[in-house]
C-alpha cells in the first residue's frame, strides 16, 4: 500500500505543477497529496486506524475540491480514484472499515465561478467485521439498467471481452477476477471495481488495456478500445436478459481455449525404456519453464504446461511426431537444426544425453504414463517422484519446501522451527503458543473428519502455515500461489502432488472452536485428494465444505453464506458439462460442488459415496471410480441433479 500511495503523491504533485492550474487549485491538489502521504506513513507504521482516518480525509478533500471544479482539475485528481478504492480494500484486510469512495462524474465544462471550500470533517472510521462483498462505489448510471443504449453490451461489448479476455477471465478466473457474467465483471477482483459507469479515466479495465498490461500476449485494436470507452462513458449499461447469464452464451465468439482440436495421447505398451513422467517431464520443467511452462505469454504460441498442450504444438505446428524423433520439431530445435536453438534466453543447450533421452521417448511412440493428458506436468513429475519415495523422504521434502515458501513472504519468517505432530508440521509468523494450539486442534480435527473421508493411504505430514494477520495470509497466497484470495477467506488448502499444506489465520484472541472450524474443511479436502491425485478439485472442495457444514456450522460464518448463495449458483449453471469442464467461475464452482456432494453424502446415496472413496486409489481414474459407484458419469449426475431440482 505504501508504494502505490507514494507513487500517487508524486503523480498528483507533478501533474499539478504542469497542468496550468490556479494557485488555489494547486494548493488543493497538494493538500490531497499530503493527506494521502499521511495515510501511507500511518499504514507503514502499523497504525491502521490513523491510516483509515487519513484515507477518509483524502476522500473528503477530493469531494470538496471537485464540488465546483472543471474538467481540467478533475483530470489531475482522477488517477487517485482507483488507488483510494484499493487502499480502502487493503485496510479492510486489517479490519479497518472506511466508507466506500463515490467516484464523481467528470464535469463537461469549466464552472463560471468557484465556491469557497467548506471545512473538511473526516468521516468516522470503525473497526468492524468485514462484509462478504464490499459495496460497489456509486456511479453516474445504474450498470444493471435494461435501457437500450447506442452501444449494446450483449451485441458489441461482450464479443470484445470474450475474444480478448476469454481464456483468462471468462472461461477462467486468473488473478481471482472473473468476467463469466456481467455481474461478476461489474463486481471486479478483490482489489476493487474495474468499471465505473460514466468514468473512463477511473476505470481500471481501460487503464490496463491502454498500458499494454492486458490482455497478456495480445492487444485490443484501437477501434474496439474506443468502443469500450464509449460504452463506459455512456453509463456502462447492460441490455441482456439477466446480469447472471454467462457472457460466453451471449455471443457467438468462443473463448480461445476452445479453438484447437482435442488430442489423444498414446498409452504405454509396457515395452518402453523411457518414462515421460519420470524422465522427460523433469527435463522440460528445468529447461522450458518461464517461456513455455508457467509463462505469462505464449512464446511462439506454444504452451507445455500439460501433455495435451505439448502434442498440440504451437504456431509452427506439432513439435512431436510419435516414432519419428528426427522429424520432430522439438528435437530439431534442441539440436539447433531448425531456426533458433532452444532453450532460448541465454540458457545452456541440453546435453547430448538429455536430447538422446527425449529422442528415444519419441521413437518409442511418445507415450504418456501419467494419469491424464490434462494433468500439469509439474504435478505429474512430482507424483512420479513421490511414488518411489519413502514417507520420511516425502516429509523431508515438504519441510524444505515450507522454508522456501516462507522466504517469499516478507513477514512470513517462522517464530520458531515449527511444531511436528503425528500428522502435521505447523509453522509461521504466529507465536509459539498459537502454533502449539493449532497443532493440537489439527489432530483433533483430523479425527473428527473421519466419517466423511477415508484416511488410510494418506502419506506424509500436512504442513500448516499460520499467520497472525489477515494481511500476511493474503500476502502468502499472492507470493506463493500467485493469486488473490476472497476477502472472507480465513483458511484454504493446496496440493501439487508432493507438497500438501493448509494456510490459515490464527491469533491469540481466537477461540479454540473457531480455530478448529478453520481446519475442518481444508483437512477433509486434503484427505480426499492426497489418496488419489486424479481426484478433481471440485469433489475434494465439496467434501471439505460438507464436512464443515455438518461439524462446525456455528463456528464457521461462511457456512451460512454457502447455504444462502447455493440456489443462485446452481440456477445459473447451464448443465453438468459446464461444471465438470470447469467453465464456471471458481466461487460458483465451489458452491455447486458443495451442493452436489451434499446430495451424494445424503442417507439415500451414502453407500455409493463410501464405495467411491474406498475404490478411488485403485481406479484408473476418478471418472471410472465414480461410474462404478453411482452407475452414471459425473457430468450426467450433475445434469440430472439440476433437472430434478427444478432450477
Amino acid at each position: 500500500m505504501r508504494t502505490f500511495l507514494l507513487i500517487l503523491v508524486i503523480l498528483v504533485a507533478k501533474t499539478a505543477a504542469a497542468a496550468g492550474l490556479t494557485p488555489v487549485q494547486k494548493t488543493q491538489v497538494l493538500k490531497i497529496a499530503e493527506s494521502v502521504k499521511a495515510a501511507a506513513a500511518n499504514y507503514q507504521s502499523g497504525d491502521y486506524e490513523a491510516a483509515g482516518e487519513s484515507v477518509a480525509a483524502s476522500m473528503d478533500l477530493i469531494e470538496e475540491t471537485l464540488q465546483d471544479a472543471g474538467p481540467e482539475l478533475f483530470d489531475v485528481i482522477a488517477p487517485a480514484f482507483p488507488r483510494l478504492i484499493k487502499a480502502q480494500a487493503m485496510l479492510e484486510l486489517e479490519g479497518v472499515t472506511v466508507r466506500p469512495f463515490a467516484v464523481p462524474v467528470r464535469p463537461a465544462v469549466e464552472p463560471a465561478k468557484p465556491k469557497p471550500p467548506r471545512p473538511v470533517v473526516p468521516k468516522p472510521v470503525s473497526r468492524q467485521p468485514k462484509t462478504m462483498e464490499p459495496a460497489l462505489p456509486a456511479a453516474s448510471a445504474n450498470p444493471f439498467s435494461s435501457a437500450v443504449e447506442t452501444i449494446s453490451f450483449t451485441k458489441t461489448v461482450a464479443p470484445i471481452l470474450v475474444e480478448h479476455c476469454g481464456k483468462c477471465h471468462v472461461s477462467g478466473s486468473k488473478g481471482n477476477f472473473s468476467m463469466a457474467s456481467f455481474r461478476q465483471l461489474a463486481k471486479g477482483p478483490p482489489e476493487g471495481t474495474v468499471i465505473f459507469a460514466g468514468d473512463v479515466l477511473g476505470s481500471r479495465l481501460i487503464e490496463t488495456i491502454e498500458t499494454g498490461d492486458m490482455p497478456r500476449g495480445g492487444k485490443v485494436p484501437p477501434d474496439q478500445l474506443k468502443t469500450l470507452k464509449d460504452w463506459i462513458a455512456g453509463g456502462a449499461k447492460y441490455d441482456g436478459p439477466s446480469p447472471d447469464v454467462p457472457l460466453a452464451s451471449l455471443v457467438t465468439v468462443k473463448p480461445m481455449t476452445q479453438n484447437r482440436e482435442e488430442v489423444v495421447a498414446n498409452k504405454p505398451t509396457g515395452n518402453e525404456t523411457v518414462s515421460f513422467s519420470e524422465d522427460i517431464a523433469p527435463l522440460l520443467l528445468k529447461n522450458c519453464n518461464g517461456c513455455h511452462i508457467g509463462a505469462m505469454r505464449d512464446s511462439g504460441g506454444l504452451r507445455m504446461d500439460n501433455f495435451a498442450q505439448i502434442l498440440r504444438g504451437g504456431d509452427s505446428g506439432a513439435i512431436v511426431e510419435g516414432g519419428k524423433s528426427a522429424m520432430s520439431l522439438l528435437v530439431r530445435k534442441l539440436k539447433g537444426e531448425e531456426g533458433d536453438r532452444m532453450p532460448a534466453g541465454g540458457r545452456p543447450p541440453l546435453s547430448d544425453d538429455s536430447i538422446t533421452l527425449i529422442s528415444r521417448w519419441i521413437d518409442e511412440g511418445a507415450v504418456l504414463d501419467g494419469e491424464s493428458a490434462e494433468q500439469p506436468i509439474e504435478m505429474m513429475s512430482a507424483l512420479a517422484w513421490a511414488k518411489s519415495a519413502t514417507d520420511g523422504e516425502l516429509n523431508e521434502r515438504r519441510v524444505k519446501q515450507a522454508a522456501v515458501n516462507l522466504k517469499l513472504v516478507a513477514n512470513g519468517q517462522p517464530a520458531s522451527d515449527g511444531i511436528t505432530t503425528e500428522h502435521f508440521y505447523v509453522l509461521g509468523g504466529a507465536g509459539d503458543g498459537t502454533l502449539k494450539l493449532v497443532s493440537e486442534l489439527a489432530e483433533k480435527a483430523w479425527k473428527e473428519v473421519s466419517p466423511f473421508v477415508v484416511q488410510e493411504g494418506v502419506r506424509g505430514r500436512v504442513t500448516i502455515f499460520v499467520s497472525s494477520r489477515r494481511y500476511d495470509y493474503s500476502e502468502f497466497a499472492k507470493m506463493v500461489e500467485q493469486r488473490s484470495l476472497p476477502t472472507d477467506w480465513q483458511s484454504h488448502w493446496r496440493y501439487d502432488g508432493i507438497d500438501a499444506y493448509i494456510a490459515m489465520v490464527a491469533t491469540s484472541e481466537d477461540k479454540d472452536a473457531a480455530l478448529k472450524a478453520k481446519l475442518i474443511s481444508p483437512l477433509a479436502s486434503l484427505a480426499v485428494v492426497m489418496r488419489n491425485s486424479d481426484t478433481p478439485r471440485w469433489f475434494a472442495e465439496g467434501v471439505g465444505r460438507v464436512a464443515a457444514s455438518k461439524l462446525v456450522p456455528r463456528d464457521l460464518p461462511q457456512v451460512e453464506s454457502w447455504n444462502r448463495d447455493l440456489p443462485s449458483a446452481f440456477a445459473t449453471m447451464k448443465d453438468g458439462a459446464q461444471f465438470i469442464k470447469t467453465d464456471l467461475p471458481p466461487e460458483q464452482s465451489d458452491l455447486v460442488a458443495y451442493g452436489v456432494v451434499s446430495v451424494m453424502i445424503s442417507r439415500g446415496q451414502r453407500r455409493q459415496y463410501d464405495t467411491l472413496l474406498r475404490t478411488l486409489p485403485g481406479s484408473p481414474s476418478f471418472d471410472e471410480a465414480f461410474l462404478n459407484a453411482f452407475a452414471i458419469t459425473p457430468t450426467d449426475y450433475v445434469t440430472r441433479l439440476k433437472q430434478t431440482s427444478g432450477r
